[in-house]
C-alpha cells in the first residue's frame, strides 16, 4: 500500500498518533475479531473503488488495513480477492520485504530437502504405516472408557504415524518423553505466531534487553521455546544418526537423509546435516499437530450431524462390506466418505488464516 496515498488504504479500525491499531490488535481468537472487522470495515466503498482502479490496485471490498507503529498489515477477506491479488498480481503484492533471508538460498534448500520425501508421488509408500496406525486406533476407541481419553488417543495415533515414517520410532503408548517435549514446543509456536502478539514484533530493539529486566518476559519465553525445538530436532535425528553408524537403521526418512550425507570430511558436510536435520524435525512438528486438528473436527462433526454419519456409514457398508476395514484401495469408490474428508479440512480451518 502506497504511503503516497494513506487516504486510499482499505478501510480498517482507526488507528491512534505514533502507535497506530497498538490496542486494537486482537490477542485471543484472533480470527474471531478480524471477522468482525471485515463485517464493520471491508465493504466495497464506489469512491474508493474507482480510486483503487485507476492506481491498477484491485479493491472492492473485502479488504481490512491496519498498523502498529507505521508496520502496515492488510487482511484480505475471501478466497477470490485472495486469488486476485496474491496469484493473478503476485509479481506486484506477493513480495515477501521483510523476509529475504528466510526465504533465500539456505530455505530453498530445505524446501528441496522435504518436498523430496513429502509429495503426492513418495507418500504412498507411508500407507501401510498409516493404516496399521488407523486400525490400532480403531482398535482403541472400541475400548475407550472416558471421553476424556478421546484426545490422547488421537494425539498417539497420529504422532506414532509420523514419528514411524520420519524416524522409525516406536511411540510409548503413554507419556512419551519425546511427544511432550514436540507439544510444548509446538505451544511455542502457537503463542508466536500472530503478528503483534509480542511487542517485539512491533519495536525489533526490544530483541536486545536483558532477560532479567522488567517487561522482558519474552526474552525468557523465547529460550524456554527455543531449546525445547532445539531437542524436538535433535533427539530423534541424532538416535537415528547412531544407527546408522552402527548398521541397526531401520528404513524412514532421516535414515534415507543420513545415508546420502557426505563424508565428514567435505566441507558441505556440516550445512547437509544441518538441512536433513531441520526438515526431519519440521516434518514431524507440522504433520502431527495438523492432522490431529482435522481429527478433532471430524469427531465434532460427526456428534454434531448424526445424520452425516449414518450416510457414510451406510456407504461403507455397501462398498466394503462387514468382513474387512476400508483401506486405500477402496477411495474412489467411497465419494461420500472423500466429501466428509475435505469438509472436515475446510469446515474449521487448522490454521486461522488471519495469521
Amino acid at each position: 500500500m502506497s504511503a503516497a496515498h494513506p487516504e486510499l488504504r482499505p478501510p480498517g479500525p482507526k488507528p491512534l498518533p505514533f502507535i497506530g491499531n497498538l490496542f486494537d490488535v486482537p490477542k485471543n481468537n484472533p480470527w474471531l475479531v478480524i471477522d468482525e472487522w471485515f463485517k464493520r470495515y471491508g465493504r466495497s466503498n464506489s469512491n474508493l473503488y474507482i480510486q483503487y482502479i485507476l492506481l491498477n490496485f484491485p479493491y472492492t471490498g473485502d479488504l481490512v488495513y491496519y498498523d502498529v507503529f507505521g508496520q502496515g498489515y492488510l487482511l484480505i477477506g475471501s478466497y477470490e480477492k485472495a486469488r486476485d491479488i496474491l496469484e493473478k498480481r503476485s509479481s506486484i503484492y506477493s513480495s515477501r520485504p521483510r523476509m529475504n533471508m528466510a526465504y533465500g538460498p539456505w530455505w530453498r534448500r530445505h524446501r528441496r530437502a522435504f518436498h523430496e520425501h513429502f509429495n503426492p508421488t513418495i507418500s504412498a509408500r507411508y500407507q501401510p504405516v498409516q493404516l496399521r496406525e488407523a486400525r490400532l486406533f480403531a482398535r482403541r476407541l472400541l475400548v475407550l472408557e472416558d471421553s476424556n481419553e478421546l484426545m490422547h488417543h488421537i494425539r498417539h495415533s497420529f504422532a506414532a504415524t509420523i514419528m514411524d515414517v520420519t524416524y522409525g520410532y516406536k511411540v510409548a503408548e503413554k507419556n512419551d518423553p519425546v511427544i511432550e517435549i514436540v507439544e510444548e514446543a509446538q505451544n511455542g509456536f502457537a503463542q508466536t505466531a500472530y503478528p503483534g502478539r509480542f511487542l517485539v514484533d512491533i519495536i525489533p530493539l526490544l530483541r536486545y534487553i536483558l532477560a532479567w529486566m522488567p517487561g522482558a518476559k519474552f526474552q525468557r519465553l523465547a529460550k524456554y521455546w527455543k531449546e525445547k525445538t532445539r531437542i524436538m530436532i535433535d533427539i530423534p535425528y541424532e538416535e537415528v544418526k547412531a544407527k546408522v553408524e552402527n548398521g541397526t537403521a531401520t528404513a524412514c526418512i532421516a535414515t534415507s537423509m543420513i545415508q546420502r550425507l557426505p563424508n565428514t570430511n567435505d566441507p558441505t558436510y556440516t550445512d547437509e546435516d544441518t538441512i536433513r536435520r531441520n526438515a526431519t524435525g519440521v516434518a514431524f512438528g507440522a504433520g502431527a499437530d495438523t492432522t490431529v486438528s482435522t481429527i478433532h473436527t471430524f469427531f465434532c462433526a460427526m456428534a454434531m450431524y448424526p445424520e452425516v454419519q449414518k450416510k457414510a456409514q451406510r456407504e461403507i457398508d455397501h462398498v466394503v462390506g462387514s468382513a474387512r476395514l476400508p483401506d486405500f484401495g477402496d477411495k474412489n469408490s467411497l465419494p461420500y466418505i472423500n466429501a466428509i474428508i475435505k469438509e472436515s479440512l475446510r469446515w474449521q480451518n487448522v490454521f486461522p488464516l488471519s495469521t
